[in-house]
């Protein structure tokens, strides 16, 4: 904290780019948690079949894009029934090493299996889906297949 006759001294310009420089400094060492996003305010509810799952490793996480073949929507437009729709959703690794881990989301509850049928909760943000986090999916019981 600055004296009071520091701080009545200091010109407005001052203030301010000693506010835009706390602001900033903050940005820097605040990549905590992500918000919780509820299922509800999903802008697209999909039920499928999962087809495939994508894995890309990275240095903290791991990134998925999994694809779903379409049986319904039940919120938000997209690929007609039978053809695929893909959503991301990451994992962070386990910590190793010496020390605490880096700040950063935990990641997704978890990732579908191929072959589960699921419904999925995404966002749509820049034309890619993103699994509502943390928790984007719930597996639901098989069809009979004619």
């Amino acid at each position: 904290m600055l004296p009071s006759s520091v701080v009545t001294h200091m010109t407005m310009k001052d203030k301010i780019l000693i506010l835009l420089f706390l602001n900033l400094f903050s940005l820097t060492i605040a990549k905590g948690e992500r918000i919780r996003e509820s299922k509800e305010s999903a802008s697209h509810v999909v039920v499928g079949e999962v087809t495939k799952v994508f894995k890309s490793d990275g240095k903290d996480y791991v990134g998925y894009v999994v694809r779903i073949k379409v049986e319904m929507f039940e919120k938000g437009t997209g690929p007609a029934k039978g053809h695929h729709f893909y959503v991301e959703c990451f994992e962070r690794k386990p910590h190793e090493g010496p020390g605490r881990p880096a700040p950063g989301a935990s990641g997704h509850s978890g990732v579908p299996k191929v072959g589960e049928r699921v419904r999925i909760f995404t966002n749509e943000s820049n034309a890619i889906n993103l699994g509502v986090y943390p928790t984007w999916y719930d597996v639901l019981p098989s069809v009979d297949k004619e």
